[in-house]
C-alpha cells in the first residue's frame, strides 16, 4: 500500500482564493465584456452608415433547375 504524505507547502485548492474574490473576478470580467461591447458597438453602427460599396446582387443559376436526383440503387 503507497503512503502519500504531501509536502508542508502544499495547501488545499480553496485556500488559494477566497471565494469573495473569486466571484468578484467574475463580475470585473462581465463588466470588461459589456464596456467593451458598448465602445464598439457605436462606431460599427457609423461605419455601416458610411460605407461606400454597394450590396451584391444574385441572380438563380438556371442550369440548375434541369437536374435531377439520381436513383438510390
Amino acid at each position: 500500500m503507497n503512503i502519500i504524505k504531501k509536502e508542508s507547502w502544499i495547501i488545499n485548492e480553496n485556500m488559494v482564493t477566497d471565494e469573495i474574490i473569486y466571484n468578484d473576478r467574475r463580475r470585473l470580467m462581465k463588466l470588461a465584456a459589456i464596456t467593451g461591447t458598448g465602445a464598439i458597438f457605436p462606431s460599427s453602427l457609423e461605419a455601416a452608415k458610411t460605407y461606400p460599396g454597394e450590396s451584391l446582387s444574385f441572380s438563380e443559376n438556371a442550369s440548375y433547375h434541369k437536374l435531377s436526383s439520381t436513383d438510390y440503387e
